[in-house]
């Protein structure tokens, strides 16, 4: 994807949304993805764990009322070139 086509595609969302990527990883992919999701924000503490948490994996876990959710626009991208697809 080029930064004209995600430009493009970012201009759907409104301006105030917060862009997030998946967490820890090695290497780099090509942006395939990109959709709206709902976060837990800020919720993990360590380095290895990605700073959000999505919203459905909290709901299955805990029990605090009135959590903080916050929608959000999601870039990812995928090895399409993965011998293991």
């Amino acid at each position: 994807m080029t930064v004209d086509e995600l430009i493009q595609k970012l201009s759907d969302y409104p301006s105030n949304f917060r862009v997030i990527i998946p967490g820890y990883e090695d290497g780099y992919n090509d942006i395939i993805i990109i959709k709206e999701i709902e976060i837990v924000p800020d919720y993990h503490k360590n380095w290895y764990y990605g700073q959000h948490l999505d919203k459905d994996d909290f709901l299955k876990v805990e029990e605090i009322k009135n959590p903080v959710f916050e929608t959000a626009v999601l870039i990812n991208g995928e090895n399409l070139i993965a011998e293991d697809r």
